[in-house]
């Protein structure tokens, strides 16, 4: 990882680009979990565990960085290492490794495909993106046998987007063994107290925070495993960003079927940030300018204010802007109109 085939190294390029992962991994998936193990000098270690926040992971990254990276990388004993800490992962949840290598060799004390096989057996997927420049064989036997995917980092923006490749939750395998379960969570209010309290998880003086519905901790965010009682607390925000993967939202129209109707240069209103968006239609006779007959739909339309188009959502009709539209593909997931019309994305 010493190497400067990538700038300044390729430790630091893996560290900010594992860094980035982490809370792109918590943005798009809050009640997700995940662990930090490191390989150095023929061993793994866990640098934090599975469940903790955002920033330890961060925290621990910096340490990491900080303690340098020598000796030989070992693969079985990460693999090794990865499936102690998933032992605890619930039977309704899916259990990944994702591997960051930067090494041309492992050193391993026993038969590597023996664990791989152990993996196999547990349905955990492997994957590995190498940051070494090329591919080697029991790495990507590995990926091969788990279902996973290997990838070699050409660049560091290569790195970056093999990197948020993971984000999306990967199929899940199919098992007759595995039912569905509840899962028992907790929504609390955001409060403000006139005086602080000590936040189990951080052991800090805060005023502003969360009380745990089952045994009353006080924390100071969400989403986060209860420290005291281990109850899953988040928001309802929380828990629509992390099903967006199986009902993503239908993408919006450029047009909308009503609009043909209206007078030309009638201004209509973004459903989100209510500006103005001004349509301008060109239909002579009632036929469009393609020669399509169909006058339901107007064949052009050009924006006149701060906002390119007007885009319509196909289940509520309500109207958007253009910014509001990517807003709500890419970080709301969840389209205002409809859930003010009570209309679930399933239906």
């Amino acid at each position: 990882a010493n190497h400067s085939d990538m700038r300044p190294s390729r430790g630091e390029v893996l560290i900010e680009s594992a860094d980035e992962f982490i809370k792109e991994f918590y943005d798009q998936n809050p009640i997700s979990q995940l662990a930090l193990v490191a390989t150095r000098n023929g061993v793994a270690e866990i640098l934090s565990p599975l469940g903790a926040h955002p920033k330890a992971h961060s925290q621990a990254l910096q340490n990491a960085l900080k303690a340098g990276s020598f000796g030989e990388a070992s693969l079985q004993n990460t693999l090794l290492c990865a499936d102690s800490v998933l032992q605890s992962v619930p039977s309704h949840a899916s259990r990944e490794i994702l591997i960051l290598y930067a090494s041309l060799s492992t050193c391993d004390p026993g038969d590597v495909y023996s664990t791989v096989d152990d993996l196999e057996k547990s349905q955990t997927r492997v994957s590995v993106v190498n940051a070494a420049g090329a591919e080697l064989h029991v790495l990507s036997a590995t990926c091969l046998r788990t279902r996973g995917e290997h990838i070699v980092a050409l660049h560091e923006l290569h790195l970056r987007t093999s990197l948020m490749r993971f984000l999306n939750p990967p199929p899940t395998w199919t098992s007759s063994s595995s039912a569905a379960a509840l899962v028992r969570m907790g929504f609390p209010v955001l409060q403000r107290l006139e005086k602080g309290r000590v936040s189990a998880n951080e052991r800090t003086l805060c005023n502003l925070g969360y009380e745990c519905p089952r045994c009353g901790a006080w924390l100071s965010d969400v989403p986060i495993e209860c420290t005291l009682c281990a109850l899953p607390l988040l928001s309802s925000p929380h828990l629509a960003r992390s099903y967006h993967h199986l009902f993503p939202i239908p993408l919006f129209s450029e047009v909308k079927p009503e609009s043909v109707r209206r007078v030309q240069g009638k201004n209509d209103m973004c459903y989100a940030c209510l500006r103005g968006i001004h349509w301008s239609m060109q239909i002579e006779n009632g036929i469009q300018a393609d020669g399509n007959k169909d006058g339901n739909i107007p064949e052009t339309k050009t924006g006149k204010d701060d906002n390119a188009d007007g885009f319509w959502c196909v289940r509520c009709g309500q109207v958007f802007c253009y910014e509001c539209d990517v807003f709500i593909h890419d970080a709301l997931h969840s389209c205002p109109g409809c859930e003010n019309q009570g209309k679930l994305l399933y239906e």
